[in-house]
């Protein structure tokens, strides 16, 4: 998986998963192995295709909504599940504007699992086929070299330029993976308008103002990392600091 796609291969038919209300459809994720897991949803191997993974929200955070966004269990009936559809919302919306950026990885599909809808999402390797690494997890095993951090405001020129609509734009959600001798970064989560006055999808120049300020505050995070790290202070294996 490049993390590259073209309006012609949004959702190629052999790759895609239609959701399916018939029980004998149920993926069971039971022994999948996880590729990840963050504060909303858990990430599984794709265990008919390599080259995507499933995004699956945690089954006891259904109801979750992020911190200030208590309006949402008013406004929408998908509690947790807002996020992925602001998601799928986002690729509709950037497919209409004139395609899919090259620096995000698509969507291709829904699947139905034991443990609910799931995204399916292609996946991001190196240059050898391994998994490539985000930033953080980067900059806690000390190899964020320069080339990397280059790499990392290429992308963000990328997502200024783009009309894309991010909601959390983190040091976890850009993928840093190695090609030849440099590194190409990719958006793998925080993309889709999750406000309730959709501004940033009405307005060219408050998201741009937006895309902005969220890029400043992910370098400050960055920075942040780097100094825990230099200090000694987190710990590089499990990315925790200490009591």
């Amino acid at each position: 998986m490049t993390g590259k796609s073209s309006s012609t291969t949004l959702f190629p038919p052999e790759r895609t998963a239609i959701l399916s209300s018939s029980h004998h459809d149920v993926l069971d994720l039971t022994d999948v192995p996880l590729i990840g897991q963050g504060t909303k949803r858990r990430v599984f191997h794709h265990p008919g295709d390599p080259s995507c993974c499933i995004k699956i929200v945690r089954p006891d955070l259904k109801n979750w909504t992020r911190p200030f966004q208590g309006w949402k269990r008013y406004f929408y009936r998908s509690g947790a599940h807002s996020m992925q559809i602001d998601e799928l919302r986002e690729q509709f919306a950037l497919y209409a504007l004139g395609g899919y950026p090259d620096f995000m990885t698509p969507i291709r599909g829904l699947l139905e699992t034991n443990l609910g809808p799931g995204l399916v999402v292609g996946i991001v390797r190196d240059d050898d086929g391994t998994l490539a690494p985000d930033v953080r997890q980067m900059i806690l095993r000390k190899t964020f070299t320069p080339a990397a951090e280059q790499a990392v405001e290429d992308f963000f020129r990328k997502v200024l330029a783009a009309p894309i609509v991010v909601s959390d734009l983190t040091p976890q959600n850009i993928c840093c993976a190695r090609r030849g001798d440099g590194y190409a970064c990719f958006m793998v989560d925080g993309w889709g308008d999750d406000s309730l006055l959709k501004l940033k999808s009405f307005s060219t120049s408050i998201n741009t103002l937006l895309k902005r300020f969220a890029i400043a505050q992910c370098r400050a995070k960055m920075r942040n990392y780097q100094a825990l790290v230099a200090k000694g202070a987190i710990d590089e294996s499990t990315g925790a600091q200490p009591v």
